[in-house]
Protein backbone atom coordinates (compact mmCIF):
# COMPACT_ATOMS: atom_id res chain seq x y z
CA UNK A 1 0.00 0.00 0.00
CA UNK A 2 2.86 2.40 0.67
CA UNK A 3 3.90 1.78 -2.94
CA UNK A 4 0.83 3.76 -3.97
CA UNK A 5 1.88 6.62 -1.69
CA UNK A 6 5.28 6.71 -3.43
CA UNK A 7 3.58 6.62 -6.82
CA UNK A 8 1.37 9.57 -5.85
CA UNK A 9 4.36 11.52 -4.52
CA UNK A 10 6.34 10.95 -7.70
CA UNK A 11 3.31 11.82 -9.83
CA UNK A 12 3.03 15.16 -8.02
CA UNK A 13 6.75 15.98 -8.02
CA UNK A 14 7.12 15.16 -11.71
CA UNK A 15 3.92 16.93 -12.76
CA UNK A 16 2.41 13.78 -14.26
CA UNK A 17 -1.33 13.66 -14.92
CA UNK A 18 -1.27 17.45 -15.22
CA UNK A 19 0.16 17.81 -18.74
CA UNK A 20 3.50 18.66 -17.12
CA UNK A 21 2.25 21.68 -15.21
CA UNK A 22 3.02 21.81 -11.51
CA UNK A 23 2.11 24.18 -8.71
CA UNK A 24 4.58 26.69 -7.25
CA UNK A 25 5.58 24.61 -4.24
CA UNK A 26 6.22 21.55 -6.37
CA UNK A 27 8.35 23.64 -8.74
CA UNK A 28 10.52 24.87 -5.85
CA UNK A 29 10.89 21.52 -4.08
CA UNK A 30 13.64 19.99 -6.30
CA UNK A 31 15.83 23.06 -5.87
CA UNK A 32 15.35 23.07 -2.10
CA UNK A 33 15.52 19.35 -1.34
CA UNK A 34 17.16 16.17 -2.54
CA UNK A 35 14.62 13.39 -2.63
CA UNK A 36 15.60 9.76 -2.23
CA UNK A 37 12.48 7.69 -2.77
CA UNK A 38 12.43 3.95 -2.15
CA UNK A 39 9.00 2.80 -3.30
CA UNK A 40 9.37 -0.68 -1.82
CA UNK A 41 12.28 -1.72 0.37
CA UNK A 42 11.08 -5.32 0.41
CA UNK A 43 10.47 -6.49 -3.17
CA UNK A 44 11.84 -10.01 -2.60
CA UNK A 45 9.59 -10.51 0.41
CA UNK A 46 6.57 -8.88 -1.19
CA UNK A 47 6.72 -11.13 -4.24
CA UNK A 48 6.58 -14.10 -1.86
CA UNK A 49 3.56 -12.64 -0.07
CA UNK A 50 5.46 -11.59 3.07
CA UNK A 51 4.38 -8.35 4.69
CA UNK A 52 7.34 -7.56 6.92
CA UNK A 53 10.04 -10.12 6.23
CA UNK A 54 12.39 -10.34 3.31
CA UNK A 55 13.39 -13.54 1.53
CA UNK A 56 15.99 -14.19 4.28
CA UNK A 57 13.29 -14.06 6.95
CA UNK A 58 14.42 -10.76 8.49
CA UNK A 59 11.67 -8.43 9.73
CA UNK A 60 12.77 -5.24 7.98
CA UNK A 61 10.89 -3.10 10.52
CA UNK A 62 13.40 -4.31 13.12
CA UNK A 63 16.56 -4.06 11.02
CA UNK A 64 17.25 -0.33 11.25
CA UNK A 65 19.43 -0.47 14.37
CA UNK A 66 21.14 -2.97 16.61
CA UNK A 67 19.46 -4.16 19.79
CA UNK A 68 21.50 -5.84 22.50
CA UNK A 69 23.68 -8.52 20.96
CA UNK A 70 21.75 -8.53 17.66
CA UNK A 71 23.63 -6.47 15.08
CA UNK A 72 21.49 -4.87 12.42
CA UNK A 73 21.38 -4.20 9.61
CA UNK A 74 23.66 -6.75 8.01
CA UNK A 75 24.44 -7.74 4.46
CA UNK A 76 23.49 -11.31 5.33
CA UNK A 77 20.04 -10.67 6.82
CA UNK A 78 18.91 -7.28 5.53
CA UNK A 79 20.93 -5.95 2.60
CA UNK A 80 18.00 -3.71 1.64
CA UNK A 81 18.20 -1.76 4.88
CA UNK A 82 22.00 -1.90 4.96
CA UNK A 83 22.37 -0.15 1.60
CA UNK A 84 19.64 2.43 2.24
CA UNK A 85 21.29 3.40 5.55
CA UNK A 86 24.70 3.61 3.87
CA UNK A 87 23.26 6.01 1.30
CA UNK A 88 21.55 8.04 4.04
CA UNK A 89 24.89 8.29 5.88
CA UNK A 90 26.68 9.25 2.67
CA UNK A 91 24.34 12.06 1.62
CA UNK A 92 23.04 13.14 5.02
CA UNK A 93 19.40 13.30 6.00
CA UNK A 94 17.50 16.21 7.45
CA UNK A 95 14.18 14.39 7.57
CA UNK A 96 12.57 11.26 6.29
CA UNK A 97 9.20 9.61 6.19
CA UNK A 98 8.83 5.88 6.72
CA UNK A 99 5.48 5.23 5.06
CA UNK A 100 3.58 2.06 5.92
CA UNK A 101 0.32 0.53 4.86
CA UNK A 102 -1.88 -2.10 6.41
CA UNK A 103 -4.55 -3.97 4.52
CA UNK A 104 -6.91 -3.57 7.48
CA UNK A 105 -6.72 0.25 7.36
CA UNK A 106 -7.89 2.45 4.47
CA UNK A 107 -4.89 4.78 4.84
CA UNK A 108 -1.09 4.93 5.01
CA UNK A 109 0.77 5.97 8.14
CA UNK A 110 4.23 7.24 9.07
CA UNK A 111 6.35 5.38 11.61
CA UNK A 112 9.91 4.56 12.56
CA UNK A 113 11.53 8.00 12.62
CA UNK A 114 12.99 7.50 16.09
CA UNK A 115 16.55 7.15 14.74
CA UNK A 116 16.65 10.46 12.88
CA UNK A 117 19.01 12.81 14.78
CA UNK A 118 17.17 15.93 13.65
Amino acid sequence: MADFFAEGLLTRLLGLNTDGSVDGLTKKAPSLFTFHIVPNINPDGAVRGYRRTNASGANLNREWSSTGIYVAPSLQHSPEVYYVLKQMDKTGVDTFADIHGDETHPFNFITGTEGCPN
